[in-house]
C-alpha cells in the first residue's frame, strides 16, 4: 500500500507541474504573439505611410514639363508664341530632402519676325518642409507630394540664339540680326513651392522665386505642368 501510495502522489504531482509549466509555455507564446503582432503592426503602419498607393516606395522622380506661363512672351515689342519645359531628375536623400537636376529649353517665334531657342541646365536641393508631420499623420506617402523651399545654381550653362527680320508693309526692307550666345555665369536661386502629383502619372510644380548673380538679378513664377514617373 505504501509504494501504490508514494507512486500515486508521484504521479499527481508530475501531472500538475507538467500542466503548470504548459501554462506557463502558452501564456509567454500569447505574451510574445500578442507583441509581435503589435510591432508588426506598427511597423506596417509606419512603413505604408512612407509608401505610394501600389505599397511602392518612391526615392526618385523623374519629369517632363511644360510651363503655359511662357506661352506668350515680349521681345523687341511684339508678342511671341513661346515653348518652355524641362526634363529633371530627382533624388531623395531623406523623406523631406531631395538633390534635383534639371535640363530646360525654350523656343520662341513670331511669324516671320524673331525666332530665337535657348537651353541651360541647374542643380539644387528641396526641403520638403511638412513632409516628417504628412508622414507621422499619415496625410502623405512620401511621393514628392508636398511644399518645399528650394535653392539651387541656374543657369551653370546657358546657350540662348535668336534671328530677328525686318518686314514693311511692302515686304522685306532689309533688316536682320542673328546672335549666338554662351554663358556660364550661373544665377543663385531661392525659391518655395508646391509640389503635387496628379494621379500616376502627371504632376504639377510651382511657385515664386528670386534669383541673382554677379551682374543682375530678378524675381519670376514658375509653373509647370507635364508627366513624372516615380520609382
Amino acid at each position: 500500500m505504501k509504494i501504490i501510495s508514494t507512486l500515486l502522489i508521484i504521479g499527481f504531482s508530475l501531472t500538475f507541474f507538467s500542466q503548470k509549466v504548459q501554462g506557463q509555455e502558452e501564456s509567454i507564446t500569447i505574451e510574445n504573439s500578442t507583441e509581435l503582432i503589435k510591432e508588426s503592426d506598427f511597423k506596417q503602419k509606419r512603413k505604408y505611410k512612407y509608401l505610394d498607393n501600389e505599397l511602392r516606395e518612391e526615392k526618385t522622380l523623374i519629369k517632363f514639363g511644360l510651363s503655359p506661363l511662357s506661352s506668350f512672351a515680349t521681345a523687341f515689342g511684339m508678342s511671341l508664341a513661346s515653348i518652355s519645359g524641362n526634363l529633371s531628375y530627382e533624388q531623395k536623400v531623406i523623406p523631406s530632402l531631395s538633390i534635383i537636376l534639371n535640363n530646360n529649353f525654350d523656343y520662341q517665334m513670331n511669324g516671320r519676325y524673331y525666332k530665337g531657342s535657348g537651353f541651360s541646365n541647374d542643380i539644387g536641393v528641396r526641403y520638403y518642409y511638412s513632409m516628417n508631420k504628412e508622414i507621422k499623420t499619415g496625410a502623405s506617402k512620401n511621393n514628392f507630394n508636398s511644399n518645399y523651399f528650394s535653392i539651387k545654381l541656374d543657369e551653370i550653362i546657358s546657350y540662348k540664339s535668336s534671328e530677328y527680320h525686318s518686314f514693311g508693309l511692302n515686304g522685306y526692307i532689309g533688316g536682320y540680326s542673328d546672335s549666338t550666345v554662351w554663358t556660364y555665369k550661373p544665377y543663385i536661386n531661392l525659391s518655395w513651392g508646391m509640389q503635387r502629383r496628379i494621379g500616376k502619372w502627371f504632376y504639377m510644380d510651382g511657385g515664386p522665386y528670386f534669383k541673382f548673380n554677379a551682374d543682375s538679378y530678378g524675381f519670376g513664377l514658375n509653373l509647370q505642368l507635364g508627366v513624372g514617373w516615380g520609382k
